[in-house]
């Protein structure tokens, strides 16, 4: 795929940005707002007022908005908007260049042992979603020309969980949970996720039980105290306690074929050719 052009326009941010128009780098997080941007090049960023953000979005021929959630250890931003141009790439080869994604910016550490950052990530995460509900969730409702879709990978379902607790969005599309990093039961009826189907018509699970990424997760995640497995890696703990519109898809086939060190990133596109991920992904937003 040509990474010489960014097909990313706009952006959201709990990074900040530094006095060179480009988001930081170093692990820190805005405390009590969100930067609503639009890229300029690969680097540079013009701030917006969350209104005239709104306006300047409102105004293109984009039919479909997905923000992205990324996952932990994703430093720096750069490798987050190198895999948010593989999708837009990927949907551009569907023909379906009037669906637009923003990727949403949160700050995650790096280690060549991803464990040792595993819960300083979660702390950012849930800063991050506390951000997110105070200052994304509102701006959405006056997105009105979009069909507004979310893809969250890994822990950014925890993101996205975590933001709508005290608050749920109706008009919202498709969420798209891909390797989810959240407990395996999170989205049954009585459970905290399933605020997740009351937020969003359709709901779709991606996971594969050998997603070595998520393996590491259950393991770091037993020093919390919490037993459980990830819904990533075995899919939903009881399918048939699940609200009416979620569905879980099996990834085990493909996962390490697009992913061959941990089976994880089973959605990013290596030869050019069109995921199965993405592709359901597309197909699913076209006839929903």
């Amino acid at each position: 795929m040509d990474s010489t052009i960014n097909p990313i326009n706009w952006l959201v941010s709990a990074r900040p940005i530094t006095t060179d128009n480009k988001l930081s780098t170093d692990n820190e997080i805005i405390e009590n707002s969100l930067v609503f941007g639009r890229f300029e090049d690969h680097q540079h960023i013009t701030p917006f007022d969350e209104n005239s953000w709104v306006n300047d979005i409102n105004r293109s021929d984009s039919s479909d908005i997905i923000f992205y959630l990324h996952g932990f250890n994703n430093p720096p931003y750069k490798k987050v908007l190198e895999r948010v141009k593989n999708i837009k790439q990927q949907i551009n080869a569907c023909e379906q260049s009037q669906i637009e994604i923003i990727p949403v910016f949160w700050p995650t550490q790096k280690d060549l042992m991803p464990a040792n950052n595993y819960f300083q990530d979660q702390q950012w995460a849930d800063q991050t979603a506390h951000l997110l509900q105070q200052y994304l969730h509102p701006v959405l409702e006056k997105l009105t020309d979009q069909r507004i879709h979310f893809i969250a990978h890994s822990m950014g379902a925890r993101v996205l969980l975590a933001s709508l607790q005290k608050q749920q969005y109706p008009h919202l599309k498709h969420l798209f949970l891909i390797a989810p990093d959240i407990e395996n039961e999170s989205l049954e009826v009585g459970e905290k996720g399933e605020i997740l189907s009351d937020s969003f018509d359709h709901i779709t699970i991606f996971y594969a039980k050998d997603d070595l990424a998520l393996r590491t997760s259950v393991i770091a995640n037993i020093a919390n105290k919490v037993v459980s497995k990830r819904l990533g890696q075995s899919g939903p703990e009881n399918p048939h306690l699940l609200p009416h519109n979620v569905q879980a898809i099996d990834c085990d086939d493909i996962n390490f074929n697009l992913d061959k060190v941990k089976g994880h990133s089973y959605f990013v596109s290596k030869s050019g050719e069109v995921t199965p991920v993405i592709d359901r992904i597309v197909n699913l937003i076209n006839n929903n």
